[in-house]
């Protein structure tokens, strides 16, 4: 991960902890690929990936997170309740938070329910 990229994550870390999201990991890896932030929302599970371009000229941030993207981070969040049932019976949604411009002071968009798994 580029410095950038940590630091668009520390940032996005801090604004959902600031709109009472409690936060479970970072950086949840599997075979299938990674989920950036998984946090509580309420009493809704969220699986939420950051996305960060300084600017929007080849598409904004959130555009970035193609259908294959989507699909690791379903498969990614399936393992993720294998292992912790505690949160099987959790109402669950795929958020994207994007980041755009300079960093020091970044316009940060939170698309909830921005995809969903099909059945």
């Amino acid at each position: 991960m580029t410095n950038r990229g940590k630091l668009a994550e520390d940032i996005a870390d801090s604004w959902l902890q600031n709109r009472k999201l409690h936060i479970l990991s970072r950086n949840f890896h599997s075979r299938w690929g990674e989920i950036d932030i998984i946090a509580m929302d309420k009493q809704t599970l969220c699986f939420i990936e950051i996305k960060y371009r300084k600017s929007s000229q080849y598409g904004t941030a959130a555009e970035m997170v193609t259908l294959t993207k989507q699909q690791r981070i379903i498969k990614t969040a399936q393992f993720y309740l294998h292992q912790h049932h505690e949160y099987a019976n959790k109402p669950a949604r795929f958020d994207v938070l994007s980041l755009s411009g300079d960093l020091q002071n970044p316009v940060i968009d939170w698309h909830k329910n921005a995809f969903m798994m099909s059945t």
